[in-house]
């Protein structure tokens, strides 16, 4: 159906809706101006400023001390270029405050999210309108904004961004009848991934699940030239992203299981054979591949840096037994906690348009014309429907991944429009679907809104104290021992180097944190002093009680069972018995105590920092 509204006031209906996120993940800021950076968004701003005034770093000297990280071996680096990118325009109009043009990119890049939606909307239904719906639902979604509101300075903005717009191209890939056009969307849609590769890990995911949707779509049919077009954009971008991205390129990704995998149902979809096989030919055609991928990933060199992950979902999936230290660590994530009920589907979440999502999806669909069609132009619908279920499991398992799933249902949301005001014989059920979508969008409005005004980034007074108090009082060179989840901050906040922080993948990290677990759970001082010798810290912070269990769960295998009751006692919030209380972790946690050959030298609210005396 052709559009009667001019293309101008689409495109400026497409720009307000663009400012209005963009206002929206702002309001923390309004709210407060003097907001912090914590946790791994200390980390970011910290990079940022280095690339700001640096260029883009590539060593970190704070980080795995006394040693220094290797930052393009283990992270992407793509969202500091783009801050400073966006901070140099901002100073050319004027406004050279970086920490203000840096907010001001996190929002942005959040409410950008209605642009590669809008398209994808448009390629799969060829309604403005509906196009104009999607994108609107897309930058309220809670389950977007969520997580990237400005202070939440963080990969997930950028990231769902560029995800978003490879997942545009590939629907536009995918409905596109003129070759040229087709070959051209698709070599789009494998730019954008090398661009999410960039920008965000969680991007790994994207590719995993194109290629399981392109596996059904060849069990189902015979493989069309939309499907193999749009799939060799695909795996195209992945290997490029492969050899022309540090982190990846380190880990040897080319030669991992996963693309392996990838690659050879590529070739597969290419073979004359496949194209005219049965069912059953293409099937052993594809199991043939893929197992023979499988074997050589395994056995070809490359790094397993993701483990800690795998081993989280498999304790998610019930067996959480014989988990490792850093699996264990993950699960206590929460952002790769699981997405309960209130979560997906409450304020946080799908809002209100969780409610009207399937009553009104059932009406779109029965009200679709009853025209016959082939299942290649079925592809784009089946891709998103895809998406949306797969996504969908994956959040249920790990609640970050809804900044991924929301654009999707956005774009869902689009489709369900455009079907109902296409109906061929619209009736009652028609006007009630379209009046619930449109009363779910103005509850989602006031959730997104509730949402912001309540999103606060300040840094815990105390453990600010302390970090001050590191700054003020220890050595430029000193390196502070905490637990992992402090990291960030210490090198942030106090410009100290640390032992550990927050990027678990690290194998310095994953050897040392159940390592410093093991020393703090000793009955006495001497491992830990051992350790800090050994490593160079001349301090310890030690948090309040309070992440007490998360240090017991940390600890090393062999340390579990003789921890199992006074992990159990924790959680409950239940009296420890002497022998329980033995670890100096405990005293140095909740009495304050100064086990030889540390000394107390801070304490404020329960955060301590500890000296040792002869490393100085």
């Amino acid at each position: 159906m052709p559009s009667r509204t001019p293309p101008v006031l689409q495109a400026a209906a497409l720009l307000a809706i663009v400012i209005a996120g963009t206002l929206l993940r702002l309001i923390p800021w309004f709210i407060d101006p003097q907001g912090a950076f914590l946790s791994d968004a200390a980390f970011h701003i910290r990079m940022v400023g280095d690339a700001i005034s640096r260029g883009v770093p590539r060593v970190d000297v704070l980080c795995d001390a006394p040693y220094g990280r290797d930052l393009a071996r283990w992270l992407p680096l793509g969202w500091y270029g783009v801050v400073a990118f966006v901070h140099r325009v901002l100073v050319a109009l004027g406004h050279p405050d970086p920490r203000e043009n840096a907010l001001f990119a996190q929002a942005l890049a959040g409410g950008l999210i209605a642009l590669p939606v809008a398209f994808a909307t448009r390629a799969l239904t060829r309604h403005a309108g509906a196009a104009l719906a999607a994108a609107l639902v897309a930058v309220i979604l809670p389950a977007h904004l969520h997580r990237t509101w400005c202070y939440w300075f963080r990969y997930e903005a950028i990231g769902s961004l560029a995800i978003a717009t490879h997942l545009a191209f590939g629907v536009a890939a995918l409905a596109e009848s003129r070759p040229r056009a087709r070959r051209a969307w698709a070599a789009l849609a494998g730019l954008a991934l090398v661009a999410s590769l960039d920008v965000w890990r969680v991007a790994f995911m994207v590719p995993v699940l194109e290629t399981g949707f392109a596996a059904v779509a060849l069990l189902v049919a015979a493989p069309s030239v939309r499907l193999r077009d749009w799939y060799l954009g695909v795996v195209a971008g992945g290997t490029l992203a492969s050899v022309a991205i540090g982190y990846l390129r380190s880990q040897a990704f080319i030669l991992s299981p996963v693309w392996m995998v990838a690659m050879a149902l590529a070739v597969v979809l290419v073979l004359p054979f496949t194209a005219r096989a049965a069912r059953p030919g293409r099937a052993l055609a594809l199991a043939g591949a893929v197992a023979l991928a499988v074997v050589i990933g395994f056995l070809a060199p490359h790094a397993r840096q993701y483990g800690n992950v795998v081993g989280a979902t498999f304790g998610k999936l019930g067996a959480a037994g014989g988990l490792e230290p850093m699996a264990r660590v993950a699960m206590s994530i929460e952002e790769l906690a699981g997405s309960g009920w209130n979560d997906l589907f409450g304020a946080g979440g799908l809002s209100w348009l969780a409610a009207a999502l399937l009553p009104v999806l059932i009406v779109a669909w029965s009200g679709r014309p009853a025209a016959a069609r082939s299942p290649d132009t079925r592809l784009p619908e089946a891709f998103v429907a895809w998406l949306g279920v797969t996504l969908f499991a994956i959040t249920v398992l790990f609640s970050r991944n809804k900044v991924v799933l929301a654009p999707v249902v956005a774009i869902a949301v689009g489709w369900m429009v455009a079907a109902l005001v296409r109906a061929p014989r619209p009736g009652r059920a028609t006007g009630f679907a379209l009046a619930a979508l449109a009363l779910a969008t103005l509850g989602t409005v006031f959730d997104a809104v509730q949402l912001a005004r309540t999103r606060t980034a300040r840094l815990d007074a105390d453990l600010y104290a302390a970090l001050q108090w590191i700054t003020d009082t220890t050595p430029p060179d000193a390196i502070v021992l905490s637990t992992w989840e402090r990291g960030y901050e210490i090198q942030t906040w106090a410009g100290r180097r640390t032992l550990v922080d927050g990027l678990l993948e690290d194998d310095r990290v994953q050897e040392r944190v159940p390592a410093i677990a093991a020393a703090l759970l000793q009955p006495d001082a001497g491992v830990l002093a051992a350790l800090c010798r050994r490593e160079g810290a001349h301090y310890v912070l030690m948090p309040p009680s309070t992440f007490l269990l998360a240090l017991l769960r940390s600890a090393p295998n062999a340390m579990q069972p003789a921890l199992a009751s006074t992990e159990a006692k924790v959680a409950a919030a239940q009296p420890l018995s002497r022998d329980e209380a033995r670890p100096i972790a405990i005293g140095m946690m909740v009495l304050g105590s100064s086990p030889p050959p540390f000394t107390l030298a801070f304490e404020r609210g329960g955060w301590r920092v500890y000296a040792l005396p002869e490393a100085r």
